[in-house]
């Protein structure tokens, strides 16, 4: 079976970088909770490597409808590719070109916005509509792989609801593992559904969540643009490893990302 480097359509924070830590843990016969389960990568990548562990993927994002219509951006991704023979990657797309383009998107029988947006739209920026994809500038950056999630989810258990009630249900079993990768605080969640996220994660969410986790054997990801250390050391909890791993922000950038291990004995 494909075992997914990267999540079959774009989103936000995937944690394509952590895939070879995540690939030394084991998770052997546990129960494990992705309390934020964004694109599925971390409950795919688990699953993959613990077929006997129970994987239990919280799609607050909805991510699974956009995998459900993926042949229809495949088919509208080739389409667009037509235009490949006037631009060049990442070329400032023309008014008459633009016009063209949207035409093709108009007749398209679905439109992910987000991923159409992941191949118009300067890198880091997403729309959720057509008229958020249409008020802002493009670029021609359509990608030339193939759309394709056969197998991506296969054993994963989807549920749709807030962390809170995870959290609820399962932190007083045995054998349960909770992955914590929730927006960051202080940053920017414009990539995440719409609707559900316009109050955002705040302050009180993460401290919620913190407190929660702290007797609970748990990975927590976070990032030195947000403010973890600080609340973790202010909130008392300790933590069994603290992981950074620098990664590119572009234009030669780079900010630090974090993992912490939480009552990790294997």
């Amino acid at each position: 079976m494909h075992k997914y480097s990267k999540a079959p359509l774009p989103f936000l924070g995937q944690k394509c970088n952590w895939l070879k830590l995540i690939n030394t843990l084991d998770f052997t016969d546990k129960i494990v909770i992705d309390l934020f389960g964004g694109s599925g990568l971390l409950s795919h990548t688990i699953q993959q490597n613990n077929p006997t562990a129970t994987v239990i993927w919280n799609d607050f994002d909805d991510y699974q409808s956009r995998l459900n219509q993926i042949k229809a951006t495949e088919s509208l991704r080739q389409s667009l590719l037509q235009f490949d023979t006037q631009l060049t990657k990442a070329q400032r797309i023309d008014a008459k070109t633009q016009q063209s383009i949207i035409e093709v998107i108009q007749a398209a029988s679905s439109a992910d916005y987000i991923t159409i947006s992941s191949w118009l739209l300067f890198s880091g920026n997403y729309a959720h509509s057509f008229n958020e994809l249409i008020s802002k500038g493009w670029y021609f950056r359509v990608t030339k792989g193939e759309l394709n999630c056969e197998g991506y989810l296969d054993g994963v258990k989807r549920v749709q609801t807030d962390f809170k009630a995870l959290l609820n249900e399962y932190k007083n079993h045995d054998n349960v593992v909770f992955v914590a990768d929730p927006p960051y605080i202080m940053t920017n969640q414009q990539g995440y559904a719409p609707g559900k996220n316009d109050a955002h994660f705040r302050l009180g969410d993460a401290i919620h969540l913190m407190r929660e986790l702290k007797d609970q054997k748990a990975l927590l990801f976070s990032s030195t643009k947000s403010e973890t250390d600080d609340l973790l050391k202010a909130l008392d909890i300790g933590i069994t490893k603290r992981t950074p791993l620098i990664t590119s922000a572009g234009a030669g950038k780079t900010y630090t990302d974090l993992l912490y291990q939480m009552n990790w004995v294997d």
